[in-house]
């Protein structure tokens, strides 16, 4: 596949620059051009990918230099051998039921959770408690901070719901805190029954502050990146490192990803050039968005904008997932 000139400007850019960000548009090539630069530079590299699914099809195709690997994967070399046996643990022997912190019933149990009692009769019981719980140590265990704080707590939650009922909110945010780090100790300790999670072999990962073992490093879908994985990715300044995402594009921050693009300043390049559909759509999509975004239809594909005959195959497009589940349960 020949390059197009966009293509090949990125290509020596790579070369060129330790730190390269290319801003890169739907149906532009993306996944080719990362292609074509690992085909141009041949020293060991990884190709960093958000899930299984893409690291299963990028293996088809890398170069024989390049290891492809998820976050989970790169966390799982530091953490994993010696706490795997806590992800998804069974209860063994069966009968015997074990409490591995997974739940509100088992998290309120085991730290003896109090009831927070409310002025309109509404109390806030052990359950909810862990609840609240649960949540803090989702934002923990994502987070780019080394210490647990009130910080990672659901405060603007908490701070709601006390004065709705007329909690106690000091002494709420007091006992998180405490338990959330007691949790954090029986989660991390190999010889507790507790159970992790991935995130958990991610955010040991992260506080291990982790030299990638990569001369060059590949970045795909960066608008979709955790924080965390954010965090060590910056801290490796004497690698060589190409981001490639769409800022259009970011559909992962329900769980807690973020559009990374903006906090890498590296030497910037677009790539525009649209392999999927002609000019008469491209012109339709910028002007679907509030601000200039440069896109350019393919010269060799003739698209039009009309009715849609719907007795035949046809593609109905969302701007958002909610106005696709509205569509679907209507």
């Amino acid at each position: 596949m020949k390059p197009t000139k966009e293509q090949e400007m990125i290509i020596q850019a790579a070369g060129k620059y330790d730190k390269l960000k290319v801003i890169a548009r739907a149906g532009t090539g993306k996944s080719s051009t990362i292609r074509m630069m690992m085909e141009e530079y041949v020293e060991p590299s990884i190709y960093l990918v958000y899930n299984k699914a893409l690291k299963d099809e990028a293996e088809t195709w890398v170069p024989s230099h390049v290891s492809v690997k998820t976050m989970h994967g790169l966390a799982y070399r530091v953490a994993g051998p010696e706490l795997r046996h806590k992800l998804n643990p069974k209860n063994n022997p069966p009968y015997i039921k074990i409490n591995r912190l997974r739940s509100t019933k088992e998290l309120a149990k085991q730290f003896s959770l109090p009831t927070f009692y409310g002025d309109d009769g509404a109390d806030l019981s052990g359950l909810g408690v862990a609840s609240y719980l649960k949540e803090a140590m989702k934002r923990w265990e994502m987070s780019i901070d080394r210490d647990i704080t009130t910080k990672h707590l659901p405060l603007k939650r908490i701070i709601n719901d006390s004065a709705k009922h007329g909690w106690d909110k000091d002494e709420i945010i007091k006992v998180l805190e405490h338990t959330l780090k007691e949790w954090w100790k029986l989660r991390i300790n190999p010889t507790h029954q507790s159970a992790i999670a991935h995130e958990t072999l991610v955010k040991l990962w992260h506080l291990s502050d982790p030299e990638v073992e990569w001369g060059r490093i590949y970045i795909d879908e960066a608008q979709d990146i955790f924080p965390i994985v954010l965090d060590v990715i910056k801290k490796q300044e004497d690698k060589k490192i190409v981001i490639v995402g769409d800022d259009k594009q970011s559909i992962y921050m329900f769980t807690g990803a973020v559009n990374s693009l903006d906090y890498f300043p590296y030497h910037t390049l677009p790539l525009t050039q649209s392999f999927r559909y002609g000019q008469d759509i491209a012109d339709l999509a910028v002007c679907a968005f509030p601000e200039k975004v440069e896109l350019k239809g393919s010269p060799t594909i003739k698209s039009k904008i009309g009715e849609v005959d719907t007795s035949k195959p046809y593609a109905h497009l969302f701007r958002t997932n909610a106005a696709l589940v509205n569509e679907g349960v209507r």
